[in-house]
């Protein structure tokens, strides 16, 4: 406080401060120009294919379309562009997609998102999406997943979605689970007939005639359609 003052010193640390801050200034600008690169690379606004250097992929990240059919179809899953997934990606995916694209020989633009039907219609729910891109030849390579992984009851309510097989036997076995659960009393008034009786037998395709006409109603009310036909459509039917 109470020493002599170079002005020419002062001068040169000022300089030095003033670079330090426009240095800041300037990787802040670059940071923000990248990430809206990638905001507009995932929201489908960057044209042209995606180009990887192979030698950089992680073997164990790389999945065929037919694997990400099967596990869709399983789990009544959606696997489309990011474009269409409503809700933020996280910082995390983003990163991961900046440093592939450091590399001079990767450039990734085009994304797909695996995510319940509903991530692609309304911002929350957090059942795990997973970030993909598309390598080419049915290849795609796994960027990042995040949000909670499904629960047990998510993947039983799946079940009967996959198919029209899996439809049938669905409505198939409710029919005979009720079949056997119906108390006697309420399949005749016979006292002396045993539990597996000829009433008992008829129960069962009139159960069958009640449990397919209600999957009807549903399903044509509803507009309900089988995960093998739509884990990959656009059209958001739940």
């Amino acid at each position: 406080m109470f020493h002599n003052t170079d002005i020419e010193n002062a001068l040169d640390q000022e300089r030095t401060a003033q670079h330090a801050a426009d240095n800041l200034l300037l990787e802040l600008k670059e940071q923000l120009h990248q990430e809206a690169g990638i905001d507009d690379r995932l929201n489908g606004k960057v044209p042209g294919n995606n180009h990887f250097n192979v030698d950089l992929l992680e073997a164990d990240n790389i999945y065929t379309i037919k694997e990400i059919r099967k596990i869709c179809i399983t789990y009544r899953l959606r696997f489309l562009k990011s474009e269409l997934f409503k809700g933020e990606i996280p910082k995390e995916a983003k990163d991961k997609i900046k440093a592939l694209n450091a590399d001079p020989d990767t450039d990734i633009k085009n994304f797909r998102i695996i995510a319940p039907a509903k991530r692609f219609i309304l911002e929350d729910g957090d059942t795990d999406p997973i970030l993909f891109a598309e390598l080419g030849n049915g290849y795609y390579y796994k960027i990042h997943k995040w949000g909670a992984d499904m629960t047990w009851w998510q993947r039983v309510k799946a079940i009967p979605f996959r198919s029209f097989g899996n439809l049938m036997t669905t409505v198939l076995m409710t029919a005979l689970l009720f079949t056997f659960i119906t108390p006697n009393g309420l399949v005749t008034t016979d006292p002396s007939a045993g539990y597996f009786n000829d009433y008992r037998l008829i129960l069962f395709p009139w159960y069958l005639m009640v449990f397919s006409a209600i999957t009807a109603f549903v399903w044509f009310t509803f507009n309900k359609n089988l995960s093998e036909y739509e884990w990959n459509s656009r059209y958001l039917k739940n």
